[in-house]
């Protein structure tokens, strides 16, 4: 089972912020689940509970470099209830559903607030 976690994209101020900072969360072993509030001014972004080659968490909306040549951002699918890789083409090669093995071969390299140059 993944674990659920969730970063948050702060409108107002144009950066990233600890959820902790913003929301008292219900986080507690005695009770399953996790509490936010819903806020306009924040983006939550919700881990997909896989990691790159480097190790590093990949979230909803970063932009990953697979295959050291091809920059796509990831994307929940709500269809296909999964999360994938797309470059805004519809390419099957791009178009990738995540999982472990995509992963293995991908890199975080920024996500669509901060860096969104990366995806130009």
């Amino acid at each position: 089972m993944r674990e659920i976690k969730f970063r948050a994209w702060y409108k107002e101020e144009n950066r990233m912020i600890d959820l902790y900072k913003i929301t008292p969360l219900i986080l507690n072993e005695n009770i399953d689940g996790l509490f936010i509030p819903f806020d306009k001014k924040y983006i939550l972004m919700q881990f997909t509970g896989l990691l790159d080659k480097n190790g590093k968490e990949i979230y909803g909306g970063d932009v990953v470099k697979f295959h050291e040549e091809e920059i796509c951002e990831i994307n929940w699918d709500i269809t296909g209830c999964c999360y994938y890789c797309s470059n805004g083409y519809d390419y099957p090669s791009i178009h990738s559903k995540l999982d472990m093995s995509f992963a293995k071969y991908s890199e975080v390299i920024g996500n669509i607030y901060e860096n969104p140059e990366l995806l130009n």
